[in-house]
């Protein structure tokens, strides 16, 4: 008899735990639901450290300078910074187009710069033998692409520090 008490007992105890992890789930997406459209409020939620969903947009971060966007599955753009990435998604939603084309327009310069830098980096790391010219052209194309992505790279920081200050936080935070 007490074999078929514990019995019971466990199955009862096991059934009411999987009914609450149940309702909590219900509740916690019902409540997610009434943030994200109820609210038109951009929640972001962290998958794990190389994916973030924001609504309908999703982050890949493949690395420090690669954060990919996506709209449903569309690529929307390359960001070589994160903060950039999430805030052009944060403006795409509450619509203010024209600081996002900025934001992502400055991105775009600073990306291309960065992949130049790349370029002349490998270029002078390469072991081939160069003749002294070739080396010398190397080395001036590199520190004028240095100089050309670190302007480029304090116009996205400085889109990037307007944005924060933006009336649009209030609503989110």
């Amino acid at each position: 008899m007490n074999k078929v008490e514990s019995i019971i007992k466990e199955e009862l105890g096991k059934t009411l735990v999987n009914l609450a992890v149940r309702e909590i789930k219900g509740w916690a997406k019902k409540e997610l639901n009434y943030l994200r459209y109820a609210l038109n409020v951009p929640v972001v939620i962290p998958v794990n450290d190389q994916h973030f969903v924001i609504d309908e947009y999703t982050i890949f971060i493949k690395d420090d300078h690669n954060h990919i966007v996506k709209k449903e599955g569309k690529l929307i753009h390359n960001f070589i910074n994160k903060k950039a990435a999430i805030i052009y998604i944060v403006l795409e939603k509450t619509r203010n187009y024209f600081i996002a084309y900025e934001l992502i327009e400055r991105d775009k310069i600073a990306g291309k710069m960065y992949n130049e830098l790349m370029l002349y980096t490998s270029k002078l790391t390469n072991r081939k033998p160069y003749d002294t010219f070739q080396k010398e052209l190397w080395i001036s194309r590199y520190l004028e692409s240095k100089a050309q992505y670190s302007q480029a790279k304090r116009e996205l920081e400085k889109s990037i520090s307007n944005a924060k200050y933006m009336k649009i936080w209030d609503k989110i935070l």
